[in-house]
């Protein structure tokens, strides 16, 4: 049986293997792996630390489990190694850790049944790190590539993009609840101006460029300043919708961009489940103002080419009206000029005259 050195060793190999789980959770701990800054002194600092242990169990006789120190490697290799070398990693720990066992003991390895529970247990601690090692960096890989997927799509789509933080204005609207107002219609008639003091609350975290384009400013900062003053007409419909806690709102409206442009959007404002604070909120601007535009255009060539239908249609009508008459009208003239002429006679026939007038 395991000696009550190697329990307590074991107890506290199992607390070490705890305590690394939760650190490895930690965001303090993604910070960490994620700096390249720190990634080239990485490296040598985990070779001297294998190097150091390695000494250390080699060639003392300390009664701890010194190889488990071998766990500072594996947790520094994430910031650097593959999947596949870390694995290799944690192999060469645990062979580092049989051979230092091998050199500190020699011939006496039957009768030490402590250092041997000590030396499975360093096993055991490095093989588990190991393990959730290999479990998060595939997790950081998953993470990348979807912060790469979302970065791309935040950057490159042609649609307008605004990262913003609505935790003011979510305040000052959780505010106005616990004082008894009703609605957004109560709150502006309580204060008139309260449509153009919540959103000076708002901040700007993050724009895309086709964002920064559509409202003519050079960078982030420049938009965040105009901001507030880009209030759409129906902010009260937006505010009622946080009011209501909808998870999105969609509208079309008219706003000026930096110039004092007119722009004519569609944009949606999404209020993310998981974030009640509103902490992080994203609005996304489709700039229709051509779309319009030509759709005006269209219906004014649409309108003018169905007046000018009218105009030939009324033309058609008038030249038909003209040739029903112009029968009629030439017999009565002709009727009438050979009445004249019987009645230029010497002696008129009044016979002839009646008979051309009937």
């Amino acid at each position: 049986m395991m000696s009550t050195n190697g329990r307590k060793s074991a107890v506290v190999t199992q607390g070490l293997g705890a305590a690394i789980a939760q650190y490895l959770a930690a965001d303090r701990f993604n910070a960490l792996i994620n700096s390249a800054s720190q990634s080239k002194f990485l490296r040598p600092a985990a070779a001297i630390i294998a190097a150091v242990v390695f000494l250390l169990d080699a060639l003392t006789s300390l009664d701890i489990a010194i190889a488990v120190l071998y766990v500072l490697v594996v947790l520094l290799s994430l910031n650097f190694a593959t999947q596949t070398g870390l694995i290799l990693i944690g192999a060469g720990c645990i062979g580092l850790t049989v051979l230092g066992f091998m050199i500190s003991h020699g011939e006496g390895l039957p009768a030490l049944e402590g250092s041997m529970g000590r030396c499975f247990v360093s096993l055991a601690a490095i093989g588990i790190t190991t393990f959730l090692a290999f479990r998060v960096k595939a997790a950081i890989g998953v993470l990348a590539e979807s912060e790469q997927r979302y970065r791309t799509i935040f950057l490159a789509t042609g649609v307008g993009i605004l990262q913003m933080d609505f935790t003011g204005l979510k305040d000052a609207i959780d505010k106005l609840k616990v004082d008894g107002v009703r609605d957004i219609d109560h709150a502006q008639t309580l204060d008139p101006g309260f449509l153009y003091k919540v959103p000076k609350t708002t901040k700007l975290i993050n724009a895309n460029d086709t964002a920064l384009t559509m409202f003519n400013v050079a960078n982030i900062d420049a938009l965040e300043a105009v901001l507030p003053e880009l209030i759409t007409a129906d902010m009260d419909k937006l505010l009622a919708a946080i009011w209501s806690g909808k998870s999105s709102y969609e509208a079309e409206t008219v706003i000026n961009n930096a110039e004092g442009r007119q722009l004519v959007v569609l944009y949606n404002v999404a209020f993310p489940a998981n974030r009640p604070a509103l902490d992080m909120v994203l609005i996304s601007i489709m700039d229709v103002t051509a779309r319009r535009e030509a759709e005006n255009q269209l219906h004014a060539a649409r309108t003018e080419l169905a007046h000018v239908a009218r105009v030939a249609t009324l033309g058609e009508l008038t030249v038909s009206i003209a040739h029903e008459l112009n029968q009629p009208l030439a017999a009565v003239v002709t009727n009438g000029g050979a009445g004249l002429r019987w009645l230029k006679r010497d002696v008129p026939d009044l016979e002839k005259v009646q008979s051309s007038m009937v």
